[in-house]
């Protein structure tokens, strides 16, 4: 109307633009066909090495990469084949796992188990609520799983222009989590006390290394929570509130998931904080001095844990340092000094669209 657009305006023209055109047509009918003929044999796959087995978390996964090639008939792609990246997520940790095999390397579970009697073992009075409550249970099982769809579902709701970042945050986790898993090795309560867990899991016990054959050691920190609070901050700066509460509400189930499952120790947690900020302070901000301290401080915790040093401290201690360390990280995002900026480029709110 002879008015110039502002840059929320003008994004969200180019995204109308975009559900409108759509990608050519044959495309998206040849990558929907993949995804559903790869789903089918993945079913059908004998055990191969390094290729993972068909479980509800391949499930998960399966359906995200259809979903993201049906969308292709109604928007394009802003990362290239977002299938293959899906794809190539459980194949990397696959071939980690393949070499960093708990038959080989002593984990740390009972370090951090006598570690987590700090805030009171919280994991076997969650595991306990769990086992009581079948349904809740189920829950908290299908949440924990479904973390492959669900990166799924933000990136489609989310901008068209902060897809890319979302994106590269989201693989950044997984590739940054890997020497982690080294510097201190665990696999969860639910491992090292198999038949125990939870009601008559011992409280104490001696802390030693401990091989745990056949099971992946990925506790520290937690990889689960840090996706969830990536998936969280995304939608609450970018999406329509409804959404932003469904992934609140996510960040509450995955806390219970991790801990009352057995998979996580409340540490794996606590860490998750500093680690998802270094990450977005990286891929968001590109505040790499922000990202360096976080990244300092966790490792510190995590060489701590590691050589037992934190087992001596007193339990005040432990509170002290513990009451430090979540508001530092927590305030990596909440500190942000202007809502919905992305790097340079101007931001504006998913339920700003208005596509007709």
């Amino acid at each position: 109307m002879g008015q110039s657009q502002c840059p929320t305006e003008t994004a969200a023209v180019v995204i109308h633009d975009t559900l409108v055109r759509g990608p050519e047509r044959g495309k998206a009918i040849a990558f929907t066909a993949a995804s559903l003929i790869l789903t089918l044999g993945w079913v059908r796959l004998p055990p191969i090495p390094c290729f993972p087995v068909w479980g509800l978390g391949i499930w998960s996964l399966c359906c995200g990469m259809i979903v993201l090639s049906v969308s292709r008939f109604s928007t394009r792609p802003s990362i290239p084949v977002p299938e293959l990246w899906l794809f190539a997520f459980p194949f990397l940790f696959g071939v980690f796992f393949e070499f960093f095999s708990s038959t080989k390397v002593a984990s740390r579970d009972l370090l951090l188990w006598c570690f987590d009697a700090n805030f009171g073992s919280v994991a076997i009075p969650l595991g306990k609520l769990l086992a009581l409550c079948p349904a809740l249970n189920l829950v908290c099982k299908i949440a924990y799983v479904s973390q492959p769809l669900l990166f799924v579902i933000v990136y489609l709701a989310l901008p068209e222009h902060v897809r890319r970042t979302y994106s590269a945050a989201i693989a950044l986790v997984g590739i940054m989590i890997l020497p982690l898993y080294v510097l201190c090795p665990g696999a969860g309560p639910a491992y090292l006390f198999p038949s125990q867990y939870p009601w008559s899991t011992p409280v104490s016990v001696q802390p030693q290394l401990v091989f745990l054959p056949g099971t992946a050691l990925n506790t520290t920190p937690s990889g689960h929570l840090a996706w969830t609070l990536l998936l969280f901050w995304f939608t609450q700066r970018y999406c329509h509130k409804w959404i932003v509460t469904v992934f609140g509400l996510n960040v509450v189930i995955t806390v219970l998931n991790t801990l009352g499952l057995g998979e996580h120790y409340a540490i794996d947690l606590i860490l998750a904080l500093p680690f998802t900020a270094a990450i977005w302070a990286v891929a968001v901000n590109r505040e790499w001095k922000r990202a360096a301290i976080n990244m300092a401080l966790l490792l510190v915790w995590m060489v701590a844990l590691r050589e037992g040093w934190t087992l001596k401290l007193p339990p005040v201690g432990v509170w002290l340092l513990t009451g430090a360390t979540v508001p530092f990280g927590l305030l990596q995002f909440f500190g942000d000094a202007v809502p919905g900026t992305l790097c340079t480029v101007p931001a504006f709110r998913y339920d700003s669209i208005r596509v007709t």
